[in-house]
């Protein structure tokens, strides 16, 4: 079963028929189920279910929905990262090196920068705002001092208000 919220799930879909297959449907026994604002999306990539709605509030829809076995979920959970753990580790040396990738980068550290700079491509200059103050907040000890000044400017540029416009994104260290 594949969720696809906001997504068109091509690249899903195409890896599971080997990259050179673009139907319009996934092929049984794969289902999948898309929550997408526009109905013209559900077309792309025919879902078995598909929910029309604001991606948050589908989301939290679906969950409620559906039955979820929350006693012991959480030994289950880790029974099975630590098993998956173990079963990775035969890939000596990447697992070494992907242990010393997760220890130098703060994690989601990435996805925030990179979502900041997205919303001030945008022209959504709160929304950039907001996603380096979650960075910081979040994150913030765990990055690199002169980053953190950068993203201190970056957000004090944008509450002055004056030309938002002239706001950069910010250099991504971990794309350098």
């Amino acid at each position: 079963l594949l969720i696809g919220i906001g997504s068109r799930c091509e690249m899903q879909a195409m890896r599971w028929t080997g990259m050179m297959q673009a139907d319009d449907r996934l092929a049984p026994p794969r289902k999948l189920i898309r929550i997408e604002i526009d109905p013209e999306e559900l077309q792309r990539l025919k879902p078995d279910v598909g929910i029309i709605a604001d991606a948050a509030l589908g989301a939290r829809a679906l969950a409620q929905a559906v039955p979820f076995p929350s006693r012991g979920i959480g030994a289950r959970i880790a029974t099975a990262k630590a098993e998956a753990r173990r079963q990775v580790e035969a890939l000596k040396p990447h697992v070494a090196y992907l242990d010393v990738i997760r220890a130098v980068l703060p994690r989601d550290g990435f996805a925030w920068l990179e979502l900041g700079n997205a919303r001030l491509r945008l022209g959504d200059f709160d929304g950039a705002e907001q996603a380096w103050r979650d960075m910081l907040s979040q994150k913030g000890d765990q990055l690199d001092p002169a980053l953190q000044q950068e993203i201190r400017g970056h957000i004090e540029a944008l509450e002055k208000g004056g030309q938002p416009e002239l706001v950069k994104p910010i250099r991504n260290p971990w794309l350098e």
